[in-house]
């Protein structure tokens, strides 16, 4: 099984004591960092991740700009906003985003794959109507 990708976008000099904490500890996950909203969308252009983390107490970050070109260049990523909680429930919170990830790709392929038995060995019977 592969690491997921997450790119944080943070000033590292500003960046919130929590959020240091929790990349400091973030095991299973490959980082990467981009200190503005424009390098993370050249990031974005070059490499497809799985979560992009926008650190929402940096203020100087234009996240609106993100959300929108963001899934432009990567459909599949999960945006996701750090407000300031603490490490626990950020980890949690990937946690989920990924979880909610997971289950709407299983319910897409449950909806294509939805065949009926209505024929038979599963084939829809013909009609010459």
């Amino acid at each position: 099984m592969t690491h997921k990708t997450i790119l944080v976008i943070s000033d590292p000099g500003n960046m919130n004591d929590n959020l240091y904490k929790w990349v400091s500890n973030a095991n299973g996950f490959d980082l990467e960092f981009a200190s503005t909203d424009e390098e993370a969308i050249e990031l974005c252009a070059q490499r497809l991740y799985d979560m992009v983390l926008m650190d929402g107490t940096d203020f100087t970050i234009n996240r609106k700009k993100l959300l929108s070109v963001v899934p432009i260049l990567n459909s599949e990523a999960v945006l996701l906003a750090y407000q300031g909680e603490e490490i626990d429930t950020l980890d949690e919170k990937v946690k989920i985003a990924f979880d909610i990830k997971k289950m709407k790709r299983l319910q897409q392929l449950l909806i294509l794959d939805s065949t009926g038995s209505d024929g038979v060995n599963g084939f829809v019977p013909f009609s010459l109507n």
